[in-house]
């Protein structure tokens, strides 16, 4: 710590010390992000096949594009 303060000089210096990254009482096991993401996900792949559905039907309500 001394020599840090010595290496720093004037610059104010701030210790930060993680104590586990995402747990807490939402998410004890630090997992609580992989259902989130995966209904994303799923939400995306939903949102582009029905783009794409859209983009490769004709006006009109016809057959797809060859």
């Amino acid at each position: 710590d001394e020599g840090l303060r010595a290496l720093a000089g004037g610059i104010p210096l701030v210790r930060v010390r993680v104590t586990g990254l995402g747990s807490g009482p939402f998410d004890p096991g630090g997992l609580g992000w992989v259902v989130p993401t995966f209904i994303a996900a799923v939400w995306l792949v939903s949102w582009a096949s029905r783009l794409i559905r859209r983009a490769t039907t004709r006006p009109g309500g016809g057959s797809p594009r060859p």
